[in-house]
């Protein structure tokens, strides 16, 4: 196992999350529940505590959901209720460290004399100034919230109990455009991905085929799509596929299986020793594949030592993987599932943990673990 591996995880004030603690993760972790229980945050708030190195992703992952960040209200979604004053705390331990990021509202106040309904402002005190810390008298409405600040520390061999910061700050909120400030002395130690969407990476798929792993990759097709022979990348950024025909043809017309396939076995073969997130992995899939593809998860993550973290609304999911691990008992050490529950009363959001012994108790007794 590797040493950069989450074994916890902890979540305060993020999204739809007040707080959450979350121990036992293994190489391969599930992780089901209600729509809106917090499958996704969960995933995103662990690859941050990664990601400082990249702080737009949080900005790209709102963009994946379809909203267009650079407005005060926009960026106030990452905060539990909205309430940016208190910020985000996330923390983690690994195999060998630990790692906490807090997330700093970054204000700024209209320059003085400005038309009340322009969008230009400037940060007050270098950007850091927090609403707790504003002046009494100050007027509220003069306080804009312009960006985000991290503050990270590391706690393992690679970075020697560093401290580093990063800002992503919007400028102009009118044209969406944003600055990035990076910690020139922060070198991240961990390669990880996280997976949301049905297509490939191209580039992804091309090394793994130069590094001569053609035969897992196609045999991993055929046993999807028996008509696959030959598979190649070629000009335009197009992976192609020889399926009988006079020639070869691009994989993107074998539909969004193929390709989700595609994308999650060449990602866990990108980030050897690291970590890989993917959201809705039954995305594009039959469900007459879901067995094919637990068999490749479970033994590709084994073999390049990725730990995996994935989210599922589905029940076929859950059924397809027990019967995976009934034929393949070896890897049952390294599965594990989380069912999230949030409860109306307080808000509050609850992690339970199955290991691959509970979990098939479970679904043997009828109990769908998805809605407890």
């Amino acid at each position: 196992m590797s040493e950069h591996f989450f074994k916890t995880l902890k979540i305060e004030r993020f999204r739809g999350i007040q707080s959450l603690e979350i121990s036992g993760l293994e190489r391969v972790n599930v992780f089901v529940g209600k729509n809106n229980c917090g499958k996704t945050s969960v995933l995103e708030a662990a690859f941050l505590l990664i990601g400082i190195s990249n702080p737009d992703f949080i900005v790209q992952h709102q963009q994946r959901r379809g909203i267009i960040p650079g407005e005060s209200s926009a960026l106030r979604d990452f905060f539990y209720q909205r309430e940016h004053e208190r910020g985000i705390n996330l923390s983690c331990t690994q195999v060998k460290g630990r790692r906490t990021l807090e997330i700093c509202p970054l204000y700024g106040n209209l320059r003085l004399g400005q038309p009340s309904g322009s969008s230009s402002t400037v940060p007050e005190d270098g950007g850091t100034k927090r609403a707790s810390q504003v002046d009494i008298g100050a007027s509220i409405s003069r306080q804009s919230l312009i960006g985000l600040k991290y503050q990270f520390t590391v706690h393992d061999r690679a970075h020697k109990d560093g401290y580093y910061e990063a800002t992503i700050c919007w400028a102009d909120h009118l044209n969406k455009a944003f600055s990035l400030s990076l910690d020139a002395n922060y070198k991240e130690a961990i390669r990880a991905l996280y997976l949301s969407k049905t297509g490939y990476d191209y580039n992804f798929v091309d090394r793994m085929l130069n590094a001569k792993r053609k035969d897992s990759l196609l045999s991993v097709l055929k046993s999807i799509d028996p008509k696959v022979e030959d598979i190649k990348t070629g000009s335009h950024s197009l992976v192609s596929v020889d399926i009988g025909l006079d020639s070869f043809v691009p994989v993107n017309l074998l539909g969004d299986g193929i390709m989700r396939i595609l994308n999650i076995l060449s990602s866990i073969e990108y980030v050897p020793n690291g970590l890989l997130f993917i959201d809705e992995i039954e995305n594009g899939l039959h469900v007459t594949a879901l067995e094919r593809v637990w068999e490749v998860i479970l033994d590709r993550s084994e073999q390049s030592n990725v730990q995996i973290f994935l989210t599922t609304h589905s029940a076929d999911v859950i059924e397809s993987l027990r019967n995976v691990l009934l034929t393949k008992k070896s890897f049952s050490d390294s599965v594990t599932c989380y069912r999230l529950v949030k409860f109306e009363k307080d808000d509050a959001t609850r992690a339970y943990r199955y290991s691959s012994e509970q979990l098939r108790q479970a679904l043997d007794s009828n109990t769908d673990i998805r809605l407890g």
